[in-house]
């Protein structure tokens, strides 16, 4: 949620105000309505921060996306990455890959 910064400009005979977020403000006729949009824009970013503060995906939930993005991607080389973070995150939940035993048991 970075890259928010403002531009107001004017085009068309109307006021714009532009966010680096790909927000766009209706056209005004006054150059501080559009400066009020982005104000507010700021402010309702900033409570988007608040509310999402401190909240982290669990590992499951990430090692699921990242399962996602090894079936959909396109790319052949990225798909065998996202399969590889899997695996990373499989190993840390507890849930190693079904290998084969580094040594023997003993009967």
């Amino acid at each position: 949620m970075s890259n928010h910064s403002l531009t107001t400009f004017r085009a068309n005979q109307e006021w714009n105000c532009w966010c680096e977020c790909t927000s766009r403000s209706p056209g005004f006729q006054h150059r501080w309505e559009a400066e009020d949009w982005g104000i507010a824009h700021l402010h309702d970013v900033e409570r988007v921060r608040i509310h999402l503060g401190n909240r982290n995906p669990s590992l499951v939930d990430q090692r699921n996306w990242y399962r996602d993005r090894a079936k959909n991607d396109p790319n052949p080389a990225y798909r065998k990455l996202w399969e590889q973070l899997a695996e990373g995150l499989d190993h840390r939940i507890g849930q190693p890959p079904d290998d084969q035993p580094l040594f023997e048991e003993a009967p």
